[in-house]
């Protein structure tokens, strides 16, 4: 996987490796930071590289005597960070006056030898000479007699990759040209596939899923100011993709900001109170679970609205009136249950339901009201946004 740590604004992060390839091809400087003690010591580098299934391998070439020198040889850990930025603050192209290309990578930095049948010495300063558009011969001689060649490997969950406007195909990955700019779109860039596409590893091992036993319909629940667990089980065809998402209301039901969410690809709110614990399709199949801190939902916060949806449903064929049955189970932190129902409503035809809402009581504790009467023919959470008070979702 690309990345494994979160990236707050995730529809502009990169995770294809052939274009972080490209986006290292335009990128001429790699800075490299390790640790000097009170302060981070930050040198810029000419650099080469290789694209390999479990890594990326950077090559530098610097003295062989110097203070990165030793820097490196005590604490091995360096941090890579690539950048390249255009500003163009009277030509906006899809809406934005500047573009970047971003490429942040961790890993072991280790000299490499020039003796030994695995030595990839060779290899490693015929990359530096091809990133720098040089011949393969056209390194001199006098530069072995004091230069030393690094790698450092940075395994893909210590890479990541963004860009103001993300793109899917390497042509896009270098920055336009004056004639693409007065002649391309001017009009902001659709940045809704991005934010709901799904990225990661594939389904591994999973667990089989859970037969759903005939239920009585789940209706109104009173639930005590407290953590709690929520778990939505379906049964459907196993093509279909079913996914829960958590928006995080305000005391007039309206979502305020697109960080008040919590789906596949931003597992925990603004509010840090809600969290959705993982997609299906990565661990037991038709069924999700989500994690809500009552408590820790303060002021404004009085509402969570729980909702199913079908992913890609328009493009697919699919929707949620498919589902054979869904249930949901509540739970209290100790895992006792709370309430425990069958979950229905008109959804044929339609890409995403209100299943469940969670609403604060003036005098305390909270009103748990399943399913509610409204669904939609869209599936994508940008393209509910404007239902619950969002116009305006980028930031």
């Amino acid at each position: 996987m690309i990345g494994s740590i979160p990236m707050r604004k995730f529809e502009h992060q990169i995770h294809d490796r052939a274009l972080i390839a490209a986006m290292l091809d335009m990128i001429p400087i790699v800075h490299v930071g390790c640790n000097d003690g009170e302060c981070p010591y930050v040198v810029p580098l000419s650099y080469g590289y290789e694209v390999t299934e479990d890594a990326l391998r950077v090559f530098l070439h610097c003295a062989r005597e110097g203070r990165k020198a030793e820097l490196w040889q005590g604490e091995p850990w360096v941090s890579l960070t690539f950048s390249a930025f255009q500003n163009r603050p009277n030509d906006p192209y899809l809406g934005e006056i500047h573009d970047y290309r971003s490429v942040m990578a961790n890993g072991i930095i280790r000299r490499v030898s020039r003796q030994g049948r695995d030595s990839c010495h060779g290899r490693g300063i015929q990359a530096i000479l091809r990133h720098n558009g040089r011949r393969p011969t056209q390194f001199s001689v006098p530069h072995y007699a004091f230069l030393d060649l690094y790698l450092v490997e940075c395994p893909w969950d210590r890479v990541t990759a963004k860009a103001e406007i993300p793109f899917t195909d390497a042509a896009q990955v270098p920055f336009p040209t004056p004639e693409q700019i007065r002649t391309g779109p001017q009009g902001p860039f659709d940045y809704s596939w991005f934010f709901n596409r799904k990225v990661g590893e594939g389904p591994g091992n999973r667990e089989p899923p859970v037969p759903l036993a005939p239920l009585e319909p789940l209706g109104e629940v009173l639930l005590p100011d407290a953590p709690l667990t929520l778990t939505f089980r379906w049964q459907g065809p196993p093509e279909l993709d079913c996914d829960v998402l958590a928006l995080v209301l305000d005391g007039e039901g309206r979502l305020r900001r697109r960080y008040d969410l919590a789906f596949y690809n931003q597992k925990t709110d603004r509010s840090g109170a809600v969290t959705h614990l993982g997609d299906d399709r990565l661990g037991r199949p038709g069924e999700e679970r989500c994690q809500v801190d009552l408590p820790a939902l303060g002021e404004p916060w009085g509402e969570v609205a729980l909702l199913l949806s079908v992913y890609e449903g328009d493009s697919r064929g699919h929707h949620l009136g498919q589902l054979a049955a869904v249930e949901l189970t509540v739970e209290d932190a100790a895992g006792t249950p709370l309430a425990r129902g069958a979950l229905a409503g008109a959804w044929q035809g339609q890409g995403s339901a209100l299943a469940a809402r969670l609403r604060r009581l003036p005098g305390g504790g909270w009103r748990l009201t399943a399913p509610c009467d409204a669904a939609w023919e869209a599936w994508q959470a940008t393209a509910l946004f404007s239902v619950f008070g969002l116009e305006r979702w980028l930031e």
